[in-house]
């Protein structure tokens, strides 16, 4: 029986190519699947999604598809349900709050959703540490959950993105995302069992 470890991480691996094609698609795939505040009015329900696949350049690719291939390749390999919560929910949360918060009549980028699988990531690890009484391992879980909530804290009160660098003209960073992406994960962890009384497990 082949090992969770060993497994081909095809979700992650397909969202990347979705990624890719999109972007290389140009002007005219930017168009078709940019989120838009405005997409209930036409009923391009699709953007809730699609968007999330969407770069305004090669440099905002390269540092969200590479954050989000690493996170969910090792996410998927060992916990393919967790993975699958966490997208769900980062991009219905997204939703919510870019809704919510009205600054935004276009989104665009997997940052959000990278961020959720990085607290993903966080959360398994804390989980994990505790189960098995290794306390390198629940500390470099805190580590990466303090990380994040730093990041979300800097970008709030700075209004620049951490990692991507300057962003292109007229684009802001979307704090409501990536803010989406903590709180799905950390939703996930609790519904998986990351976090909280560790279960008997085998294997």
């Amino acid at each position: 029986m082949t090992s969770k470890i060993g497994r081909i991480p095809w979700i992650s691996l397909s969202v990347g190519v979705l990624a890719l094609l999109i972007h290389a698609g140009g002007p005219a795939c930017f168009e078709l699947f940019v989120w838009r505040a405005d997409w209930p009015a036409s009923g391009a329900f699709w953007r809730i999604a699609s968007g999330h696949l969407v770069h305004v350049d090669g440099g905002h690719l390269l540092w969200d598809l590479s954050a989000f291939l690493l996170l969910g390749c090792y996410l998927e390999r060992r916990d393919r349900r967790g993975l699958v919560w966490t997208l769900a929910l980062s991009v219905l949360l997204a939703e919510a709050f870019l809704r919510a918060s009205g600054r935004f009549e276009l989104y665009c980028g997997l940052s959000g959703v990278a961020m959720g699988l990085f607290v993903a990531v966080g959360w398994r690890f804390v989980g994990r540490g505790r189960l098995s009484s290794d306390p390198w391992l629940v500390g470099m879980g805190a580590a990466a959950l303090a990380a994040a909530v730093g990041k979300l804290a800097w970008e709030l009160l700075a209004s620049e993105a951490v990692f991507v660098g300057t962003l292109a003209d007229g684009y802001r960073v979307a704090v409501e995302a990536h803010a989406a992406g903590l709180l799905a994960a950390t939703l996930s962890g609790w519904r998986w069992r990351w976090v909280g009384a560790p279960r008997s497990a085998v294997g």
